[in-house]
């Protein structure tokens, strides 16, 4: 037999056996793989003198195929060094393609990876919107055009980056979708126990080529088994669809708790609180010397809380940021706070007394030796002598390097997950913040969505190579340190391995926008079990226009967030954290508090959806008026947006379609009119259940405000 050929209803799967290559892979009326010339599978070894190389499937001989227990089992042989077995499964009544793969090592040698099924297709991601990739990076984002020419491809590497397509990290979610005509194509894993994996795709030679590489996290000589499904399904419908394929999934696997059923949940969380995030010291990310600003002392800032509060009628949580007393940017030490315990305790009892809750930024799993904005803290006299680099990420040649990220700031180290060292330090850290009472820790700021970063050594005791080992670590630091009803975050959204140790979390939509359009896929999956907040908007690259700012905010607020504003030592908001490095002037102040004071009302009247509910598809309905966003780091892209936006959510059995106009203009829509709906207009009437008759499907949505629409069923 040359080639394997599996059929379903709706697609199909051929495989040629001797050369290892996927050569059909058809549905929805398109066949992917016309011209694949990608291996089946490919094997990363490192020989035990840290030389590495890749084996494919074009470089193993075939030797049989057998069918054992409904699943297709191909065998192939490398020199009798490593025997591979690819298996495929087809489940006809989903219509869909299941793989698994397992090598077995007769060597000492170490199997760093394997990427497995390989696949292709034709590059049509042209920038017209015909196709597009979903990828979970950074909450979401509709790929619809090269990417690499934004944001460049990296192979995962040590030292890492946070840029990396790996989950769990700045890819949080286990799956990806192409999407074309009227549905595509789910590529999903099915892996309920979270091993790092790299989800990603590059484009080369004209093609696109999907990127599903597993991490083995196994020993010298020993084999690599995966143990969960990779997953192929045609579908019909949106990138909703697609998430619904792995909402389904998720929710019949997971032990997350629903916000409305968890325990650790503070009472805050149903208050809706806004963020305001803000430096005590300097004014932005690398002043040198990092004065006090206009903020400090705290009764300057606790002055401003109480006027921001009064405009926005919100309950605020103070973000503070440049408050540690040892450096900015310049983890694993914080403690004590700049100004001393003392101020800071009165501080933060005043804040409470005024009804309002306290969060901190932390800068994550790392060791400073050298703070750059104070060249005074250098930390290198403790790292000797406590012989702090055998605790530290090395690489495959068991070297240490210097960490890649925030290298404006500080020099030094990434600590690896298990390091007895950085765990004690972090309990000691985390317990005197909470005994100051705090109520949020941003705590793991760098480590995108959790995650930690690559680490080979061989004197750890883990495993010489990335893998569920490094997961399990930061979930264990998690929980070491966790107290009742306190809450920890990450930067970007929390990757769903870290979810129920990362309940608050500083989202990033504005990194999705660097590569496509964002989407809030990661709310549409997550939502019910965790809310976020719109979080700092570091990087955002659109033009600094009024209409962007509160567009952004109606972005975060129609994905379920809490809304977040970034003030500098005025009490101004402004456009992003960073804008004031940039010289960047401040949106029009009143509109924007304005817009908060609605949205907020709003999620503290309707919280049972957009707190507790699980998102889904919004009504249809059309919106001639636009606005024009300039994306820069695009080539200066033009994103077309309707001035209202739309989003809906479920909860026990009701949805609610939501409408944001977010302009200073008043805009009409058009939605039909279904039986039985409930259209409310402000937030007052919901609460009162002070319902307004609809004649016509026309709704003109006044300047700045959000309707929602409430039917059964």
């Amino acid at each position: 037999m040359n080639a394997l050929r599996i059929e379903n209803k709706n697609s199909a799967l051929e495989i040629k056996l001797a050369e290892g290559v996927i050569s059909c892979l058809q549905g929805n009326g398109r066949d992917l793989c016309v011209g694949n010339t990608y291996p089946l599978f490919v094997v990363s070894i490192y020989e035990e003198n840290y030389e590495n190389k890749h084996i494919s499937s074009s470089d193993f001989t075939f030797e049989k195929m057998e069918k054992v227990g409904g699943r297709y089992v191909l065998t192939y042989n490398y020199f009798e060094k490593y025997t591979v077995r690819a298996e495929i499964a087809n489940d006809a009544d989903l219509e869909e393609f299941r793989f698994r793969i397992q090598v077995k090592n007769n060597t000492s040698s170490l199997i760093e990876w394997v990427e497995y099924p390989g696949v292709s297709w034709a590059d049509d991601l042209d920038g017209s919107k015909k196709s597009n990739i979903l990828w979970l990076f950074n909450e979401g984002a509709l790929v619809s055009y090269p990417k690499d020419k934004m944001w460049p491809y990296e192979n995962p590497c040590y030292p890492s980056y946070g840029s990396f397509g790996i989950y769990p990290n700045m890819v949080q979610s286990q799956f990806m979708a192409y999407l074309y005509d009227d549905g595509g194509m789910y590529i999903g894993c099915h892996d309920k126990d979270d091993n790092v994996k790299q989800i990603d795709f590059y484009h080369k030679d004209e093609r696109v080529k999907l990127q599903l590489r597993f991490y083995s996290g196994v020993e010298y000589g020993e084999d690599f088994t995966m143990d969960f499904d990779a997953v192929f399904r045609f579908f019909k419908g949106e990138w909703q669809d697609a998430c619904d394929i792995y909402r389904t999934w998720f929710e019949r696997v997971t032990d997350v708790k629903k916000i409305c059923e968890n325990e650790n949940i503070p009472a805050w969380y149903e208050e809706s609180p806004l963020v305001v995030a803000l430096p005590i010291r300097g004014t932005h990310d690398t002043v040198e010397g990092m004065p006090p600003n206009k903020l400090y002392p705290y009764d300057n800032l606790l002055r401003e809380v109480e006027k921001i509060a009064e405009k926005t009628k919100s309950k605020l949580l103070v973000l503070l940021m440049h408050w540690e007393g040892t450096a900015p940017w310049a983890p694993p030490y914080v403690w004590p706070p700049y100004g001393g315990e003392e101020g800071f305790k009165e501080f933060s009892d005043k804040l409470h007394a005024m009804g309002h809750y306290l969060g901190l930024y932390c800068s994550g799993l790392a060791w400073t030796q050298q703070s750059k904005i104070l060249p005074e803290y250098n930390k290198e006299k403790e790292f000797e002598e406590k012989n702090l680099a055998t605790q530290m990420c090395v690489g495959p040649d068991q070297r240490l390097e210097y960490r890649l990220v925030c290298q404006p700031q500080v020099r030094g180290y990434d600590f690896c997950p298990t390091s007895p060292f950085l765990r004690e330090v972090i309990a000691q850290e985390v317990k005197n913040m909470f005994d100051a009472g705090v109520d949020y820790i941003q705590l793991l700021d760098q480590n995108h969505g959790g995650g930690s970063y690559f680490c080979f050594s061989k004197s750890h005791g883990h495993p010489p190579v990335p893998g569920k080992w490094q997961v399990d670590a930061v979930n264990e630091i998690l929980e070491n340190v966790r107290q009742d009803k306190k809450v920890f975050g990450c930067e970007s959204a929390s990757a769903q391995a870290f979810i129920k140790n990362l309940l608050f979390s500083d989202n990033r939509p504005t990194l999705a926008e660097l590569i496509g359009d964002a989407v809030p896929a990661y709310a549409y999956i997550y939502h019910s079990r965790v809310n976020n907040f719109m979080g700092n908007q570091s990087c955002n690259e659109m033009r600094y226009h009024d209409d962007d700012y509160r567009y952004r905010m109606a972005y975060s607020f129609m994905a379920g967030d809490m809304l977040t504003i970034v003030i500098n030592e005025d009490a101004e908001i402004m456009h992003h954290w960073g804008a004031a490095r940039k010289k960047v002037p401040n949106p029009e102040q009143s509109s924007c508090f304005q817009l908060i004071k609605e949205c907020n009302a709003w999620r503290v009247a309707a919280k049972e959806y957009l707190c507790y509910g699980d998102m889904q598809k919004p009504a249809p309905y059309t919106c001639e008026e636009i606005c024009n966003f300039t994306v820069f780091r695009r080539q200066d892209f033009d994103k077309p947006v309707p001035k209202v936006m739309a989003n809906a959510f479920s909860f026990n059995g009701k949805k609610a379609d939501i409408f944001i106009n977010y302009t200073t203009q008043p805009v009409t829509i058009s939605t039909p009119i279904t039986a039985g709906e409930k259209l409310y207009v402000s937030s007052a009437d919901f609460k009162a259940k002070k319902a307004t008759p609809r004649g016509s499907e026309e709704i003109t949505l006044a300047p700045l405000s959000v309707i929602l629409i409430e039917n059964e069923g």
